[in-house]
């Protein structure tokens, strides 16, 4: 979180553009062992079948807006535009929303990688029996030859000494392999130089009736803040490291205050009305996030307000656990300031 971290609030802090240059290196080289590491542990969990999707029904544009919104700055860097082009109509699926996310996630990440100019663009539209998302690019294209190896393990187009690509090529294995368990499927169609469509058909749920409106567009640049108004937070963390940093991200839409134990946190909670609490869960010596959660929650004043569980702790279970113990939302450390302004804002719609 501190490397990661100190390396984004410099690369929108500093002036120097040598320095900031600099910044963008730390930080594009953390987050590409950061998504290493998770693309291996998400490999493992799928060779050893522990993977099980939970299909529900839900509307599939706020999840396309969350995606779109993550890799704003991602494309940013490269001077890219990232569209987001829906359709005007509810869409709703059958998924499991957190491997969707990812397998969305995973195809705008590769889409990115291999796009140098122009952009990205995602759309939505519906079949009689599908939902489907596009995702399309203006990058390198990909051969006839290579349409089908782009989706095995640790392989790209470009590939051994003169790869000019960074990466593990484990994105679209999972996404492929994620969408396979959720009865979906992923389909491209490229030309070399000219850019791909990678096409991702997902169960339509048909009892739910689509009726309702819905259009949105987002193009790159800076995220809005979180809300209009200046809101009142309180954030528990008891690493200075990562108290400095969380609080740098929520500089645009408020000045939070600060609590590093539990006690302290309860105490403030009682003194003052929060319009929503950031809570770190490992909290050292005394009460866990937990244990403070239901202690402030005892005391009557915050049965309606939004408390998200801040947290290293990512593993399958973990989320439901901190959500059944008091937590309205969850985010997993390491999280960048555009995640965590997005799951601020969330909490307080």
């Amino acid at each position: 979180m501190g490397i990661l971290g100190y390396a984004e609030v410099l690369t929108y802090s500093v002036e120097d553009e040598e320095l900031r240059s600099m910044a963008l290196t730390i930080k594009k080289s953390g987050n590409r062992l950061k998504e290493t590491l998770k693309h291996i542990l998400d490999i493992s969990k799928l060779e050893s079948e522990k993977i099980e999707p939970k299909i529900e029904s839900f509307e599939i544009h706020p999840l396309l807006i969350e995606s779109s919104q993550i890799f704003q700055e991602s494309a940013w860097v490269k001077e890219l535009t990232l569209d987001l082009k829906l359709t005007n109509e509810d869409l709703v699926v059958l998924a499991d929303k957190k491997l969707l996310r990812d397998v969305v996630n995973n195809v705008i990440n590769n889409a990115i990688k291999f796009t140098n100019e122009g952009g990205i663009t995602i759309t939505s539209e519906i079949s009689e029996v599908y939902v489907l998302v596009k995702i399309t690019d203006t990058g390198i294209g990909i051969s006839e030859k290579s349409l089908d190896v782009i989706f095995d393990e640790f392989r790209q187009e470009s590939e051994g000494l003169s790869r000019s690509f960074e990466g593990t090529g484990l994105g679209l294995t999972i996404a492929k392999k994620y969408a396979s368990l959720m009865k979906c499927s992923i389909d491209v169609e490229s030309t070399p130089g000219s850019g791909s469509v990678f096409t991702i058909r997902i169960p339509k749920d048909n009892k739910t009736d689509q009726k309702n409106n819905f259009t949105n567009s987002v193009k790159g640049g800076e995220m809005t803040a979180a809300s209009e108004k200046t809101i009142s937070v309180l954030l528990v963390e008891n690493d200075d490291i990562n108290l400095d940093i969380i609080s740098r991200q929520l500089a645009s839409i408020c000045i939070p205050d600060t609590a590093v134990n539990a006690a302290a946190a309860i105490e403030k909670a009682k003194n003052k009305q929060y319009d929503i609490i950031l809570m770190d869960i490992n909290l050292g010596k005394g009460l866990n996030g937990l244990q403070a959660v239901a202690e402030i929650k005892s005391t009557g004043r915050y049965n309606n307000t939004p408390i998200v569980a801040m947290t290293a702790f990512a593993m399958d279970g973990d989320k439901e656990e901190f959500l059944q113990g008091g937590c309205t939302h969850y985010i997993a450390k390491p999280f960048s300031r555009e995640e965590l302004l997005l799951t601020v804002k969330e909490a307080l719609q």
